[in-house]
């Protein structure tokens, strides 16, 4: 509770810059939980999940780049959908293998996404305007000061604004992840981590074990 409490009224008491600062641990923490997921209770070993978060800020920054899209909800959604469905993707094509043969594949699959951006191959379905932005940011992209349940908010509101709705997300996250580590499909993820031949499964990697990616990649 303590705790808790120390988080609500941290706005209040930190300087701007490690208000920020928190933003960041806390949206990184989120990150780790979809991770530990995977490789807590599954015993899968991903190096995949910085694909799905920065997949996920691109799917936003397009949205504001090339639609004009300022709405923070739709960001998050777009987010949310496009890490979801490269994590399934992914998934689909790695869960089969096992152990370090996992891992990599994982690895390879992220350097692909990686080369998508920093190559600019992601630009190109947008044409001249796109290759443009890409040649003027070095495949990075502006993000504005969005619109929070459609407020425009002051400079000086916006940060406050802000970590509010990444503590909520934290929470939710975590409430959200303990509900599925205590289902029994969470019950058998730890079982294939303990004893894949024991829980009931065989190699290469047990079907309960397919969903905990897109799953992971969700959070992440």
């Amino acid at each position: 509770m303590t705790l808790g409490a120390a988080f609500v009224v941290a706005p209040l008491v930190v300087s701007p810059y490690y208000l920020i600062v928190l933003e960041s641990a806390l949206t990184f923490a989120i990150a780790c939980l979809g991770l530990n997921l995977l490789l807590g209770h599954t015993g899968l070993l991903s190096f995949g999940h910085a694909a799905y978060f920065g997949i996920g800020a691109y799917a936003g920054g397009f949205l504001f780049t090339f639609a004009d899209v300022t709405s923070f909800e739709l960001y998050l959604v777009a987010g949310v959908l496009a890490a979801t469905a490269l994590a399934a993707t992914v998934g689909a094509l790695c869960v089969r293998a096992t152990r370090i043969h996992f891992t990599i594949l994982t690895l390879a699959f992220t350097q692909v996404v990686q080369s998508l951006f920093v190559g600019g191959a992601a630009f190109k379905p947008f044409g001249e305007y796109g290759k443009g932005f890409f040649l003027i940011g070095d495949g990075g992209l502006y993000l504005p000061r969005f619109r929070i349940a459609g407020f425009e908010l002051a400079p000086e509101i916006f940060p406050t604004a802000l970590y509010f709705v990444i503590l909520v997300a934290f929470v939710g996250t975590s409430v959200l992840l303990w509900r599925v580590v205590h289902s029994p499909f969470g019950m058998a993820l730890r079982a294939i981590r303990d004893s894949a031949s024991r829980s009931g499964s065989s190699r290469p990697t047990p079907r309960p074990a397919s969903p905990s990616m897109p799953s992971s990649g969700l959070k992440g």
